[in-house]
Formats: structure tokens, C-alpha cells, sequence
């Protein structure tokens, strides 16, 4: 068994968190097709873009 390594997990949790809200936000909107997809690359942007910085 591995050892937990919480940071990994705490932001692990940020983004299935993040992929929650977004999915909720995406089944308001009748123009979004493809709501899971829509929600993960919303979720993919916010994180890419946190890694930049």
C-alpha cells in the first residue's frame, strides 16, 4: 500500500469539487450539448491555468 500524499489529494478534491459546480452550472444551460464534457474542460481550464502561475 502507498503512502496518502495530501497535497496531491487536497487538490485532487478541489477538482472533483470544481467538476460538481460546473456540471450543475452546465445543466442550467440548454445550449451546452455534452454537459460532462463541458464540465471537465471548464474544470481542465481553471487548473491549467493555476499551474501557470
Amino acid at each position: 500500500m502507498h503512502k496518502p500524499q495530501p497535497i496531491r489529494s487536497n487538490r485532487l478534491g478541489k477538482a472533483i469539487l470544481m467538476l460538481i459546480e460546473k456540471y450543475d452550472e452546465a445543466m442550467k444551460l440548454d445550449w451546452i450539448k455534452n454537459k460532462e464534457a463541458w464540465a471537465l474542460y471548464q474544470a481542465w481550464r481553471i487548473f491549467d491555468e493555476e499551474r501557470d502561475t
